[in-house]
């Protein structure tokens, strides 16, 4: 298999290798490949909004149906959330856009409000019009701004700034496989 690398220097000086199958520079030359490289944050900020905190690896059974089942749990709670949470942000959006900033919903309030209030959806007798307004107005209730163009910091060092025991613990109970009735 050929292979190309390609040598990116982010912003902060810091220099990527990426490994492409195009070899044709005429289809995508060396310089688009910084571009393509930051659009990729939404897809990773994805996959960590999945494992880490949806916790999709922390699967219920060991079968292949209960590791499907958790998978496609995940992914429907994340599109439900979406859904959810669209109009408001286009609420959001239009009331703070003379503002500063601009707010939008705070996933981790919206995935907790989703998550205590599935089962009321499902089975209670409360019309659905008046469950989604409750939920829309918890969904405001703890925004967040959304800063374009922001600096973040440079990372420290985990090897050097992390406490062990903390970093283990929490690791451990993170990977802790659920407990789960016959």
């Amino acid at each position: 298999m050929k292979l190309r690398f390609i040598q990116v220097i982010l912003d902060n000086g810091e220099v990527e290798v990426l490994v492409t199958n195009v070899l044709d520079n005429n289809i995508l030359q060396t310089s688009d490949f910084k571009e393509l490289y930051s659009l990729r944050w939404g897809i990773e900020t994805y996959f960590d909004l999945i494992k880490n905190r949806l916790g999709l690896e922390n699967f219920t059974g060991q079968s292949a149906l209960a590791v499907k089942q958790d998978f496609f749990a995940t992914i429907f709670l994340t599109n439900y959330e979406s859904a959810m949470t669209y109009d408001v942000n286009q609420e959001l959006r239009e009331k703070t856009k003379d503002n500063k900033y601009v707010q939008k919903v705070n996933k981790a309030v919206s995935f907790n409000i989703i998550k205590h209030k599935v089962f009321d959806l499902l089975y209670l007798d409360t019309p659905l019009d008046e469950m989604l307004e409750q939920m829309e107005k918890l969904f405001l209730t703890n925004t967040i701004v959304i800063r374009p163009n922001r600096k973040s910091k440079p990372r420290l060092d985990k090897d050097i700034h992390k406490s062990t025991i903390a970093t283990n613990s929490i690791n451990l109970l993170k990977r802790k496989k659920k407990n789960v009735g016959n």
